[in-house]
């Protein structure tokens, strides 16, 4: 893949910046200095991702332009400067991202264990089967006493799909399969049942149904 030349590696940046009289000058005996603390940090596509650990800092006199050598205050002002948090940019920004697709993950766990504890009419239940990685649908056409009569689709897919990929594939009411509560729950448990839709709209194809005549 092509990135923009300097578009990663190492960068330098000033994390802050003090003006105050520290020592005086050599070449000018003046009492006004600038200190600049900088620190490298690793970058990708110009965003910073962590920050290397050492930080150096220098001292230029205000009046004169000289720079100020004196190791042991640059290392006080240098070990006194916090790394500023947006040199970590992009390793915050992962790790949000993974902290709301886990959140998402979860959540949605605990809306299908809902789902499949307390059944509607209409649910449709999203059902793997992990031999071929292939999947299919079936949904809720009747619930009596403890029995959940269903009905599946025309098409299998292999591969998770949230809605019916085609036009011609639809529910077939008139061969119903019948499960338990406790077997649907089981199966959601257990992954076979790995997705569970209600309050669908039409773009969904659900509602689409064998018309018989």
């Amino acid at each position: 893949m092509w990135l923009p030349k300097g578009s990663y590696g190492t960068h330098s940046v000033r994390i802050k910046k003090y003006t105050e009289p520290v020592m005086p000058c050599k070449s000018c005996r003046a009492l006004d200095a600038t200190i600049e603390v900088s620190q490298d940090y690793y970058h990708f596509l110009f965003i910073p991702f962590f920050a290397k650990a050492d930080k150096t800092a220098k001292i230029r006199c205000n009046n004169c332009g000289e720079p100020v050598l004196t190791t042991a205050v640059l290392q006080e002002y240098a070990g006194k400067t916090k790394t500023p948090f947006y040199l970590y940019s992009g390793t915050i920004f992962i790790g949000l991202v993974i902290a709301i697709i886990a959140f998402n993950s979860f959540r949605q766990q605990q809306e299908n264990k809902d789902f499949a504890a307390h059944p509607q009419v209409g649910d449709v239940y999203r059902v793997k089967n992990p031999k071929t990685d292939s999947y299919y649908f079936l949904k809720l056409k009747k619930i009596i006493g403890d029995t959940l009569v269903t009905y599946q689709n025309g098409f299998i897919y292999f591969g998770a799909v949230s809605s019916l990929q085609d036009k011609s594939d639809l529910f077939y009411p008139g061969e119903d399969l019948l499960f338990t509560k406790k077997d649907i729950q089981q199966k959601q448990a257990s992954d076979e049942i790995d997705a569970i839709y209600r309050g669908y709209d039409s773009s969904t194809g659900f509602n689409r149904e064998q018309i018989h005549e």
